[in-house]
């Protein structure tokens, strides 16, 4: 992150409702960014391979995770993150 503000946990949490991660973005994590979006594509074809409900439950199960994990990120104490510059 290049300003010295905290993101905003609604902002983080929103972005991440997207299935994309971009909340990961806004908390500069660029390596979660990837991961969810390479889960998310995976999820999104089996769903559409398959049309079976368990694969929608699971995108939804996912989709839940993502915004949960982004909020929960964004709300941590900054203490409690990996220290940068060291």
């Amino acid at each position: 992150m290049t300003g010295s503000r905290e993101p905003d946990p609604l902002a983080v949490a929103v972005g991440n409702a997207s299935l994309l991660g971009a909340g990961y973005l806004l908390l500069g994590r660029r390596a979660l960014f990837w991961a969810a979006g390479a889960v998310t594509a995976s999820l999104l074809w089996l769903t559409y391979t398959t049309a079976r409900t368990w694969c929608e439950l699971l995108v939804a199960l996912w989709w839940a995770a993502l915004v949960a994990h982004g909020w929960w990120l964004a709300r941590r104490h900054p203490a409690a993150g990996p220290r940068r510059g060291q």
